[in-house]
């Protein structure tokens, strides 16, 4: 999968990948979040990239996020979120901050941890 070009279009339940300078790669459907990931990791942190390749336990989302990457979509309850492994940084946030405006929606509490986004 080659790496989408970053969108400030925000659609009702987006999902892909926010970097931690505030680019939102897109993904066609929530299925593709590791595809992505691996090519994110692959164009940003390709050492990471090959040692996720090698490894058993490393997974292509574990390793973007512990690098600050916020993983943006809906995950198996069907709820629309972010998931937040670390403190985002004030770009995410603004994005985040952005896309709520945009959308109507409310803004999510931005602690450590999965958060749900609720209408």
């Amino acid at each position: 999968m080659d790496v989408p070009e970053t969108t400030k279009r925000y659609r009702k339940h987006p999902v892909g990948w926010l970097s931690p300078q505030g680019d939102y790669y897109p993904c066609a459907t929530a299925a593709q979040h590791y595809e992505l990931a691996y090519a994110l990791l692959n164009k940003f942190h390709p050492r990471i990239a090959r040692n996720v390749q090698t490894s058993f336990r490393a997974r292509e989302d574990d390793a973007l996020q512990d690098r600050g990457w916020i993983r943006v979509g809906a995950m198996m309850s069907y709820n629309f979120g972010f998931i937040i492994w670390k403190k985002p940084t004030r770009r995410q946030v603004d994005v985040i901050w952005d896309y709520c405006r945009a959308t109507k929606s409310k803004m999510p509490d931005l602690e450590y941890g999965w958060k749900e986004q609720t209408a």
